[in-house]
């Protein structure tokens, strides 16, 4: 059974894996999540700054 992987952050797809099937499996291409390098590295920056900054929105 292939797999799709997506970003649980931003949706976007990062490709197929392998994996053994499930009986109680329902979905014609099941769907598990990862993160994509881009949110990765959006989080450790986050963490890296100031905590009121995580928050905030670039709406001025």
């Amino acid at each position: 059974m292939t797999y799709r992987i997506v970003c649980a952050w931003c949706g976007k797809d990062l490709g197929k894996k392998e994996a053994p099937s499930s009986s109680d499996q329902t979905l014609a291409e099941p769907i598990t999540h990862s993160m994509c390098t881009e949110c990765f590295e959006k989080i450790l920056d986050s963490l890296s700054s100031d905590p009121d900054e995580i928050y905030k929105t670039n709406d001025h």
